[in-house]
């Protein structure tokens, strides 16, 4: 994903929301996968 060099406020907006939901997505997928090996 590139990033242009000037971000309006908007565009820096959505552009976090997805790198956030993002990040919660991995974070959610690497807590049930530990879940899954412990069973």
């Amino acid at each position: 994903m590139t990033l242009p060099n000037e971000l309006t406020p908007e565009d820096y907006e959505r552009v976090k929301v997805e790198i956030d939901h993002i990040g919660f997505r991995i974070v959610y997928e690497e807590k049930t996968n530990v879940l899954q090996r412990r069973n």
